[in-house]
């Protein structure tokens, strides 16, 4: 089959491996992984500022600019048609068997034999401008999809609560790959605590992902201040930013990673909290198998924490 997953403005890089990606992105890069590995031919695309094409793992990876003319206001309403132009164009230039979308629900004019629809994240949740999916929102997804997949019965659950019952919606969980071997992980846990000056023997909590307020990463900010162990230090290793969603979940809150550079400011100059901004996804094992435990923080209704599975893939407890 000739397969289309598209991340609208999801931020798809180039080298998926040596580069920071969301959970989401992750998410869709190993569906294609796996499809590709049973012979399929798949592409995965998105909105971008300008066209680019490459190749990961025999997958083929391609970038498209938005179009800008497909932006109108009309009776004082902005219909924003420039995501799904490119989307348009390419069911129009290629026969596509499945078109999947993730984190893009809007399929109307998109020609494919099956039209996908995956729900990361809970519809109804709003984010920080609090809009949510409308009931037209919901009508426009039963009327161009063919099939719903969602990342967890919660997920599930909404969309049978919203949706006709004659729609097939089903749960596909996310999945990782096989971590290393534990005298690997071993080993580059050791190599991480050395070059963040951590002593053998202190206790290490980790947190991966978008520094974003859905993430919750001021509350354990707030809550690692008050730590006082009684004997040795205990660290805390933050893995991400606030630019690892790109825009696509909620709107940016660059100064919500600000609030929390300030608040760890002193555990900073004492040397007990370290920012590594960005990691790319190659070099993640070395980031959780150096916790002795990982925090998931999450102040959100988390649909599917790729993180926590990521993490316990290395072996590390999960809070």
């Amino acid at each position: 089959m000739n397969i289309l997953h598209w991340l609208g403005s999801g931020n798809l890089p180039k080298d998926p491996d040596k580069t920071p990606v969301s959970g989401v992105v992750r998410a869709a890069l190993e569906l294609g992984r796996a499809q590709r590995q049973r012979g399929h031919s798949v592409t995965i695309g998105c909105a971008g500022t300008h066209a680019w094409e490459a190749e990961w793992e025999g997958v083929q990876l391609i970038g498209r600019p938005p179009a800008r003319w497909a932006r109108k206001k009309l009776y004082g309403r902005t219909m924003d048609f420039s995501q799904h132009v490119p989307l348009w164009k390419l069911t129009r230039s290629r026969p596509y068997d499945v078109v999947h979308s993730h984190l893009y629900a809007y399929l109307r004019g998109i020609r494919a034999g099956i039209r996908v629809v995956h729900f990361h994240v809970d519809p109804l949740y709003g984010g920080a401008d609090g809009t949510g999916f409308s009931k037209a929102d919901f009508d426009s997804v039963y009327h161009n999809a063919d099939i719903i997949v969602a990342v967890s019965r919660y997920i599930e659950q909404q969309l049978k609560d919203n949706l006709p019952s004659d729609l097939p919606i089903g749960v596909v969980a996310n999945g990782v790959r096989q971590a290393a071997s534990t005298n690997e992980l071993d080993c580059r846990a050791s190599e991480m605590r050395r070059k963040l000056g951590i002593r053998q023997g202190d206790f290490v909590i980790a947190y991966a992902g978008a520094i974003v307020e859905e993430k919750g990463l001021k509350v354990l900010a707030e809550a690692f201040r008050r730590l006082r162990p009684a004997g040795g230090l205990v660290h805390l290793i933050i893995a991400g930013s606030g630019r690892l969603w790109g825009g696509a979940l909620v709107k940016a809150t660059p100064y919500y990673e600000e609030e929390v550079r300030e608040l760890l400011k002193g555990e900073v100059a004492a040397g007990r909290a370290h920012f590594l901004g960005g990691v790319a996804a190659e070099s993640m094992p070395s980031v959780y198998s150096a916790g002795d435990v990982f925090v998931a923080p999450s102040v959100w209704p988390e649909p599917f924490s790729l993180v926590c599975l990521e993490a316990m893939s290395c072996g590390r407890p999960i809070v």
